[in-house]
């Protein structure tokens, strides 16, 4: 059985204090710059310490205040609810106009409002997340979102000054989001072309600033928000050499930034990525990971945009990074579990932002998903998980109970070991067009036509060892969705080979238990097979697999 974190990760801590105590430690206490050598053994432990949640918050915290913003206020709405919980790290996208590819959205009330609240009081955002994860303990990057398109869908006031004074260095022009549909990535005109030094060099400046202007422990380069940097993406093409070049250089520039400001400080700032879980989908998309990784530009990598999490194939990653010696990190989204589900009772903390609260929505459900994806995470060789769209919101507050229930279980995957569970091959229809641009392959997800007389399969990965938990397993049941399932219709279904007996239990679903001894740690392969004499074909939606022990 895998070690739980705080035992496998023993010795880097001890290192890790050790090397702290030399220059200084992360709370406070600053030193005279130290030579290179001991730079290095610092920067070194600092990348081995504990990371067993990282919380990535957005910096929407502004707009859920109920009135005029203080520290105290501010800091309740999302940071003070990481206390107590698996979260060593928080991955922080500060609102505060940093950057002028977002200072058109916080001139517009009541985001602009409440920042200058905070001014007022000579504070911002960023500083105040950092001086409170600081007294908890926790580590703070500044996440930058490299070319997020949220305001593609705003009004016009809120598109930033710096776009509408530089249209020729966007993708395309306002016109684009009437004459392509939202479904195709043409509609998104207000991404920034990387193709122009000038976007380049923005970037490096940006980053500069925040390094000199802020006591960060690092910073953290999204590409995935959102994951087109040049025009072939929006045409699901890939990118040139020469773009692949030019995103290096990029990273190299930004890495020089990070070295020179933990120099200037005596201490080490890390610096992350997250990008795509495999180095083929990364390459498609502009991002030479393994070059960065060989050259030391990386000190962690995140990967996956969270949309799969329970397919995602991010040991592809996790291996290479074990390869390159940079721990790698897999993130799991609020949404992605929202589009998996097959009855779509998945509770989701941004509800209240997007309008999606349902009165069937089912938090133990929703854990179930978590504990379930996270386990997988593990199962593959992750250092730790990274949350995202995983916001609470006042103290009290349902989603501020749900949020703090997942950031205190699924740091620990021994703890994970035996509680329920509901593992899922996800459906991703909905994730082909518009701003995912292809990064969530529907290869080996749902949905999938099956035709009369036709066979399909999927894997569902289960990292539970079901096989040998004996008596604490209480219930397995598996659980498919087939659109168009007629009274009449025969369907076998089979798993890791055995066939399973399954009965219709409500609308197109098919549902009944699994023999344990049938599981396997891991991949499991499912069959569905409709007999020839079908009229017509079936859409195979859902495919879950829910796991009971007994207390």
């Amino acid at each position: 059985m895998r070690l739980s974190p705080t035992v496998s990760l023993a010795l880097p801590t001890v290192l890790c204090l050790a090397a702290l105590l030399a220059w200084g430690g992360m709370s406070g206490c600053r030193t005279q710059p130290q030579p290179t050598d001991s730079l290095a053994a610092a920067r070194q432990a600092a990348v081995q310490r504990q990371r067993r949640i990282i919380f990535n918050n957005d910096g929407d915290d502004l707009l859920h205040l109920a009135g005029p913003a203080t520290a105290e206020t501010f800091l309740s709405v999302r940071t003070d609810h990481a206390a107590g919980t698996m979260v060593d790290s928080v991955f922080y996208f500060s609102r505060r106009p940093i950057s002028p590819l977002y200072t058109g959205a916080v001139k517009n009330e009541p985001l602009a409002g409440r920042l200058q609240d905070l001014a007022r009081q000579g504070t911002d955002d960023l500083r105040l997340v950092i001086e409170a994860s600081r007294q908890q303990g926790i580590e703070v990057f500044w996440s930058m979102r490299m070319n997020d398109i949220h305001d593609n869908a705003k009004h016009p006031s809120e598109i930033a000054q710096w776009k509408k004074d530089h249209p020729h260095l966007l993708m395309d022009k306002p016109a684009d989001k009437e004459r392509f549909p939202p479904s195709d990535p043409r509609n998104i005109w207000t991404f920034v072309d990387y193709a122009h030094p000038e976007v380049r060099d923005l970037m490096v400046e940006t980053f500069k600033q925040v390094l000199a202007g802020y006591d960060v422990d690092g910073v953290d380069l999204d590409f995935l928000r959102h994951p087109a940097f040049f025009p072939e993406t929006r045409l699901f093409q890939p990118v040139t050499r020469p773009h692949l070049e030019m995103m290096t250089e990029l990273v190299g520039r930004i890495r020089a930034e990070v070295l020179a400001a933990s120099r200037r400080k005596g201490r080490p700032i890390l610096m992350s990525v997250r990008v795509l879980p495999t180095l083929a989908q990364n390459t498609h998309f502009g991002f030479d990971v393994e070059q960065w990784a060989r050259r030391g530009y990386l000190d962690l990598l995140v990967v996956g945009g969270g949309y799969d999490p329970f397919t995602m194939p991010a040991r592809d990653m996790i291996d290479r990074g074990n390869q390159w010696g940079v721990p790698v990190y897999v993130c799991l989204s609020s949404s992605g579990f929202e589009h998996s589900i097959g009855s779509r009772r998945f509770y989701s903390t941004d509800a209240d932002q997007w309008g999606r609260t349902r009165p069937d929505a089912d938090e133990g459900l929703a854990l179930k998903v978590w504990r379930a994806a996270a386990a997988n995470a593990w199962l593959a060789g992750a250092k730790g998980i990274m949350t995202f769209n995983l916001f609470p919101r006042q103290p009290g507050s349902r989603a501020t109970r749900m949020a703090r229930r997942v950031w205190k279980e699924i740091g620990d995957p021994d703890a994970l070991a035996f509680s329920d569970k509901l593992y899922v091959v996800e459906n991703v229809e909905s994730l082909q067009e518009g701003f995912m641009m292809g990064s969530v392959p529907i290869e080996g997800r749902l949905p999938v036509q099956v035709e009369p007389g036709a066979e399909v399969q999927r894997v569902l990965p289960v990292a539970d060892d079901l096989a040998g938990a004996g008596d604490r397993l209480q219930s397995l049941e598996l659980r498919l969705k087939l659109a168009g399932l007629r009274s009449n219709d025969s369907v076998t279904v089979r798993l890791n080979g055995e066939r399973l007996r399954l009965t219709r239990r409500r609308p197109d679903w098919l549902i009944g238990p699994v023999p344990a001894q049938v599981m396997r740690r891991g991949s499991n392969v499912v069959k569905v097979e409709l007999a020839a004499a079908a009229p017509s074909a079936l859409t195979l939606d859902g495919l879950e697999l829910e796991i009971t022990y007994r207390r």
